[in-house]
């Protein structure tokens, strides 16, 4: 496995340009925890929940996080506010009775929804404001830079995914890759700069998608236990663990079992089992208690929650239904049968969600590029980059009630310098 295999050499001034652009624009016109919106922290309650994390461990999701925490007055809470701009009811004071400190936690009153890779993640930056070496602000300009980094990368992976498959694109195939780029471009960053940290989850399951496209199953084995380590929302690709398991061992029989096994070092197998042990640990803990997924419930149909569809609203069941049929057909022809499966997978699985929110279509960002990886023949056709678009924003359209094409960040961004010009 070679860097330069995902992402080329001579991408990364861009990748670094980028980022600092857009890191000076929010140093200029960001809220003070450096987002564009000044009412979105879940930045910072990450970063305090990574502290009850390494102090409590795995209670924190059995127990809500209030139970932690101790009230602050409303004079000390209207203070803090003032300074920070950050809403007072979500501040609290955390610590033993001998040392105390003010925290920012959202919804306090259910255990945290995250899995554990979120708060190793977050580890280096959380311990530095917690030794006071750095503040609050400081913490958070280092925290989102780090994200942003994080979200160029993102999008350069994706790129090269697509130049693999149009390495010669003619102007009606450039149209359609400079629009779908642009529309990934937007929103990664919109919510990217808005305290989202699901880039860096985003950036697994794409380098899982794309290792599995270069036939390199073990490596896409490792990735996905990565990215499900990272976020529940990559769970969305369950369905290519099969895949990239039938592609190391065709067949699955003995023969070749034994073959696949006997070539991998200890260290190769040590790696893959951690990842994958570690993902599993995570949704263990859970035990059903995330306030965002009904995990007790991925086998009970009765237990599906319907969003927008269902009985009570046939028209959006139908154009659904349609709309699925449609493409699902169109791939079909075109033997994309990874993404299908991932595709009937994802939307049951947004079914399971209780909690629908519009940045869930980062996640879709795999399948696009899973929609690309026909024969040979097909990998040409101008269409299929159509159709992966037209599934992303008929997804999110359907079940986030969000539409990558009103291209919000443009506003946004008019918003956060008129505010703070």
């Amino acid at each position: 496995m070679r860097l330069e295999e995902y992402l080329p050499r001579k991408s990364w001034k861009w990748i670094f340009l980028g980022s600092l652009v857009w890191f000076l624009f929010l140093l200029r016109f960001g809220s003070y925890q450096m987002t564009l919106n000044a009412t979105w922290a879940d930045s910072v309650s990450n970063i305090y929940s990574t502290w009850i994390f390494w102090d409590h461990g795995l209670d924190i999701y059995d127990r809500p996080t209030g139970d932690f925490l101790s009230p602050l007055t409303d004079d000390e809470r209207s203070k803090l506010s003032a300074e920070t701009g950050l809403h007072p009811t979500d501040f609290f004071t955390y610590g033993s009775d001998t040392t105390t400190s003010p925290i920012y936690v959202v919804w306090e009153s259910v255990p945290r929804p995250y899995p554990p890779g979120l708060y190793l993640y977050l580890t280096p930056t959380s311990i530095l404001h917690r030794m006071k070496w750095l503040d609050l602000r400081e913490t958070m300009i280092l925290t989102v830079g780090i994200w942003i980094f994080v979200a160029h990368l993102v999008i350069f992976v994706f790129l090269k995914g697509i130049s693999e498959t149009y390495p010669n694109p003619t102007r009606s195939q450039r149209f359609w890759i400079i629009l779908s780029v642009i529309v990934v471009y937007f929103e990664i960053m919109r919510w990217t700069m808005n305290s989202e940290y699901d880039a860096i989850a985003v950036l697994a399951s794409l380098l899982a998608v794309r290792s599995w496209q270069m036939k390199r199953p073990f490596v896409c084995l490792f990735l996905l236990g990565v990215g499900f380590f990272l976020h529940l929302r990559n769970l969305f690709y369950l369905p290519l663990l099969a895949f990239a398991l039938w592609q190391w061992i065709p067949g699955f029989t003995l023969s070749a079992i034994k073959k696949r096994l006997a070539e991998l070092s200890s260290a190769k197998w040590f790696a893959v089992f951690l990842a994958l042990a570690m993902s599993l640990l995570a949704f263990i803990t859970m035990k059903g208690n995330a306030p965002f997924f009904k995990l007790a419930h991925l086998y009970d149909l009765n237990g599906l929650h319907w969003s927008k569809l269902g009985p009570g609203n046939w028209p959006a069941t139908l154009l659904l239904t349609a709309g699925l049929l449609i493409i699902l057909s169109y791939w079909w022809k075109k033997r994309l049968h990874v993404a299908i499966a991932c595709t009937l997978w994802l939307v049951f699985m947004l079914m399971q969600t209780r909690l629908l929110r519009e940045w869930y279509i980062l996640f879709f960002l795999p399948l696009f590029l899973l929609a690309l990886n026909g024969e040979k023949r097909n990998q040409n056709s101008a269409l299929n980059l159509v159709v992966a678009l037209g599934a992303l924003t008929f997804l999110s359209a359907m079940f986030l009630s969000n539409s990558p094409f009103e291209f919000r960040l443009i506003r946004e961004l008019v918003e956060a310098v008129s505010a703070r010009w």
